[in-house]
């Protein structure tokens, strides 16, 4: 006859294993495949350096060979409202060199957009939040949190049942027949 705490700890054993194997396998993300962001051109004397979006908040470092006034505009404002919306325009005076800018911008399901434009040409810089907790392609890691969850939550159905059975019965659910 198996007891209850020696058939708990095979099976604690028995799961621990997978766990083991899942956190050694290494999760990487779309961007660190692609390598880093390299910046991008709006027209030929103004180019985005970097980009960064946090809590609603876009901040854009721009480079400019002139001085000259940037206009940028949420693309996803009125999005999920329908019909007809005023799209405000924010403009900006970018001093030659390196610039930092900051606009707040409006999501819809953990997505946003955003178009900067000069007098001689456009770029947009658009993306996924992460508001969402499974947005964007999945990855590796979607896959690893759904087979932990799962795992353990099939334990703890394993556990609640076990428990539920001995104290009906009385007597050492592992019991060999």
């Amino acid at each position: 006859m198996i007891s209850l705490k020696t058939a708990g700890c095979r099976i604690g054993v028995l799961c621990l294993i997978p766990l083991l194997i899942l956190s050694f396998i290494p999760v990487v993300s779309a961007e660190e495949m692609s390598g880093e962001f390299e910046g991008v051109a709006v027209d030929e004397i103004t180019r985005i350096l970097d980009y960064e979006f946090v809590d609603g908040v876009l901040v854009v470092e721009l480079e400019s060979d002139l001085s000259q006034t940037v206009r940028v505009v949420d693309s996803l404002v009125g999005i999920g409202d329908g019909g007809v919306t005023q799209v405000p325009v924010q403009s900006f005076l970018l001093d030659r060199g390196h610039n930092t800018i900051e606009v707040e911008v409006v999501e819809y399901r953990g997505d946003f957009a955003v178009s900067i434009s000069t007098s001689r040409g456009m770029a947009m810089i658009s993306g996924d939040s992460g508001f969402l907790l499974f947005s964007g392609d999945a990855d590796w890691s979607y896959v690893q949190v759904a087979g932990v969850s799962g795992f353990l939550s099939t334990l703890v159905l394993l556990g609640v049942l076990a428990y539920k059975k001995k104290g009906e019965e009385g007597e050492d659910v592992f019991q060999r027949y």
